[in-house]
């Protein structure tokens, strides 16, 4: 996989991001494992999230799929907030 080096800093990059927006919908906890390891396994470092994907479930999933692994990964993340507050 093609890295690129993020301007002004030491960190690498894959090309490809992994968007987890189904985890927790249409992807189950098993298959979202799946997924992030064959990410992983296929040097994509790189994951993006949200606390509104599946009313925070695909940050869940994301948190258990990386445990032990969050120092080889870069992620990026949204915050929305609901009209419920």
């Amino acid at each position: 996989m093609e890295r690129i080096k993020l301007k002004g800093t030491d960190i690498e990059t894959s090309r490809l991001c992994m968007g987890t927006m189904t985890f927790g919908g249409q992807t189950d906890e098993k298959i979202s494992q799946w997924m992030v390891d064959h990410c992983i396994d296929s040097e994509i470092n790189f994951f993006d999230t949200a606390n509104n994907y599946t009313e925070g479930q695909s940050e869940v999933f994301l948190g258990k799929a990386l445990k032990g692994k969050r120092k080889e990964v870069i992620v990026a993340t949204k915050v929305s907030f609901s009209n419920r507050l």
